[in-house]
């Protein structure tokens, strides 16, 4: 039901809002896609309920709200969530870290 609010509000947003987000000083710079170049634009996107657009725009911002949203409800609900062998925060950091950084070479490759 929140959900559904949260969406019919975000739909009388202004269309052109993503027009003030200013340009990723990294692919000014570069021409390269950094990881986080198109997030602004999903995170739109998801508040619309447009769920391809946001896929389209930047994959890595929905699957990481998907995560956040599991970790949220396992912490709310009092839930365990299986461990998968990872000990401590830094070994979770760490595996992060790898994911953002193959995702970032991985797009650049496939739209170079």
């Amino acid at each position: 039901m929140l959900v559904s609010i949260l969406i019919a509000a975000a739909r009388l947003l202004p269309g052109d809002l993503l027009s003030l987000v200013p340009p990723c000083p990294f692919r000014r710079l570069t021409g390269l896609l950094c990881p986080l170049c198109g997030g602004t634009h999903s995170l739109y996107h998801l508040a619309r309920g447009e769920w391809n657009a946001a896929w389209r725009s930047n994959a890595l911002v929905p699957s990481a709200l998907v995560i956040l949203l599991v970790f949220a409800l396992d912490r709310v609900t009092g839930a365990r969530l299986p461990r998968l062998g990872l000990r401590g925060r830094r070994l979770a950091t760490a595996a992060a870290v790898m994911v953002v950084g193959i995702f970032a070479v991985a797009r650049n490759l496939i739209a170079g």
